[in-house]
C-alpha cells in the first residue's frame, strides 16, 4: 500500500446562521431548523476510512478482515481533532445532506474552483493522446523531479507545501505559464491548503505526460565567496559576449544568464535558488541510468575530449572532459654559441 501524503479541506455545513466577512450570506427558502447537530467523527479516523474505502476495504470487510491495515500516512495538512466527514464525496454528500435537513451551506471560490479543476483534470486523464498537442511537445512521460535537503518521510513537519510550486514550475516550462497560473487557487479565500489542494490537481492533470520525483539530497554547498569586485564580473560578462561572433553563439548565450547572477550577487542581490543548483549529482538508483551530473555549472564545458558537443544540460562525469590544464608546445632555442641548441617544452597552464 502506498504512503499517504493529505493535503485536504471541506465543504462546510452550519447549524447556524453565518456572519459573513468578506463574503455574503442570504436567504434562498425559509424552512425549519434542523433538530440536531451533525455527528463529528475524530480526524484520523476520517482518514483511516479513506484510507480503506481506497483500498476496497469497506463496511464489515474492513472492521473485521483487516485489522491491521498500514495507513502510512506521512504528513497532513493541519484540521481540527474532530471534523463532519461524507467520505470521499464530502461536497457532493455534504449539500444533500443540507438540503435533506434543511442546513445552511458555505461555499468559497475554493471549492467551486477546485471542483472545475477536478473536472479538468478527468478530462485530461481520459482523453490523454487526445489532448497531448495542446501540453506537451513530446511522447510518453517525462521525469520531473524536485531535490530538497528538508523533505524527510519519518518527519511529519517536513515543508511539503514548498515542493509542489516547483513541480508546477516545471510543468510550465512545457505548457506555459499561462494554464499554471490559471488552475493555482489564488483568491482571497486561499489558504496554504487550498493553494496545495490546487497545485496537486494541477500534477494529477498532467499526470499523463509527467512523473513526478522528490529527491532528498545530503550533498551541497553551504557558502560561496564571490571573489572580485561588480566591475569585474561585468568586465567578464562583457568578454563573454564579445566571443559570439566566432561562431560561438549557441555557448554564450546559455553563458550570459548564469553571469548576470553572477554580477547581482557581486551587488548582494543573491539568487539561492540558482546557486543551490549549481552542482547536482544523481546515481543510478536516482535515475535508474549512468551517474549523471546536471546543474548549470555544466554549461561551462562546451565539449568533450573528444572534440563533440555536450550538450549543455547533463555529463556523465569528469572523465569525458578535456583536462582542466591545457598544453603548449614550445621550443626554447639557445643560440648563444655557433650550434644553437634545441629544447622542446610543454607549456602546462590551468586547475591544479
Amino acid at each position: 500500500m502506498k504512503q499517504l501524503l493529505s493535503f485536504l479541506f471541506g465543504s462546510i455545513i452550519l447549524t447556524t446562521p453565518l456572519l459573513a466577512q468578506d463574503g455574503v450570506t442570504f436567504q434562498v427558502e425559509k424552512l425549519s431548523k434542523p433538530e440536531k447537530l451533525l455527528r463529528n467523527t475524530a480526524t484520523k479516523e476520517i482518514y483511516q476510512g479513506l484510507i480503506k474505502a481506497d483500498a476496497g476495504y469497506n463496511g464489515y470487510e474492513g472492521r473485521n478482515h483487516y485489522p491491521n491495515i498500514p495507513f502510512n500516512i506521512i504528513a497532513k495538512s493541519q484540521s481540527p481533532d474532530s471534523l463532519v466527514s461524507f467520505g470521499a464525496h464530502s461536497f457532493f454528500d455534504g449539500m444533500y445532506e443540507a438540503y435533506a435537513h434543511h442546513r445552511p451551506f458555505v461555499i468559497s471560490p475554493d471549492m467551486i474552483w477546485l471542483l472545475i479543476s477536478q473536472g479538468f483534470a478527468r478530462h485530461i486523464n481520459a482523453n490523454p493522446e487526445k489532448l497531448r498537442s495542446h501540453f506537451v511537445e513530446f511522447s510518453g512521460k517525462t521525469t520531473l523531479t524536485v531535490e530538497s535537503n528538508d523533505i524527510i518521510l519519518e518527519d511529519p513537519n517536513s515543508p511539503w507545501e514548498k515542493v509542489f510550486p516547483e513541480f508546477t514550475t516545471q510543468i510550465a516550462e512545457h505548457t506555459g505559464n499561462e494554464l499554471m497560473n490559471t488552475l493555482t487557487s489564488d483568491f482571497s479565500t486561499t489558504t496554504i491548503v487550498e493553494r496545495v489542494a490546487s497545485e496537486i490537481t494541477v500534477m494529477e492533470a498532467m499526470e499523463p505526460y509527467f512523473k513526478f520525483v522528490v529527491i532528498l539530497t545530503i550533498c551541497g554547498i553551504p557558502e560561496i565567496t564571490l571573489q572580485g569586485t561588480t566591475e569585474d564580473w561585468e568586465k567578464l560578462l562583457s568578454k563573454t559576449r564579445s566571443l559570439s561572433k566566432y561562431e560561438l553563439q549557441w555557448w554564450t548565450k546559455e553563458l550570459e544568464p548564469l553571469l548576470k547572477e553572477f554580477v547581482n550577487a557581486s551587488k548582494g542581490d543573491v539568487n539561492k535558488k540558482f546557486w543551490r543548483n549549481m552542482f547536482k549529482y544523481h546515481t543510478p538508483k536516482d535515475y535508474g541510468a549512468h551517474n549523471i551530473i546536471d546543474g548549470w555549472i555544466v554549461k561551462f564545458f562546451p565539449y568533450y575530449k573528444n572534440d563533440k558537443r555536450t550538450n549543455l544540460k547533463t555529463l556523465q562525469g569528469g572523465e569525458y572532459l578535456p583536462d582542466e590544464i591545457v598544453k603548449v608546445d614550445l621550443l626554447h632555442i639557445d643560440a648563444r654559441n655557433e650550434s644553437s641548441v634545441v629544447t622542446p617544452l610543454e607549456l602546462w597552464a590551468g586547475f591544479i
